[in-house]
């Protein structure tokens, strides 16, 4: 799993936050391929945001370049910020993409023991 957010100072909330568990059918192969996903984001709407759309563009891949790519699109369109002094919607639109893309990169690495 992996927690991933962008702070701009200790006592403030984050701009954006995303949180990901992956589980991989064999941690020892090659191309290892994930079984199960859950993404998770906070900052980027009215509520935390479960993004299914994200975890099934994962699910099934070995995380390639394409499968981040289609979950940083679906974490993208699921998002619905409101702006605040830090960041303006569209930023904050790009950021969830980005730190799902991070958060999911991280995951893999950690379930596959690389």
């Amino acid at each position: 799993m992996a927690f991933e957010e962008l702070k701009r100072a200790a006592q403030t909330f984050p701009t954006v936050s995303a949180g990901t568990v992956v589980r991989v059918d064999d941690p020892d192969a090659d191309d290892p391929a994930i079984e199960e996903a859950r993404v998770g984001l906070a900052n980027v709407a009215d509520v935390p945001l479960h993004v299914p759309d994200a975890e099934d563009a994962v699910e099934g891949t070995s995380l390639d370049d394409d499968a981040l790519d289609a979950a940083a699109e679906a974490a993208t369109a699921a998002a619905d910020p409101s702006p605040e002094m830090h960041a303006d919607e569209e930023w904050k639109d790009e950021l969830a993409g980005e730190y799902t893309r991070r958060s999911l990169r991280t995951a893999y690495t950690r379930a596959t023991n690389d």
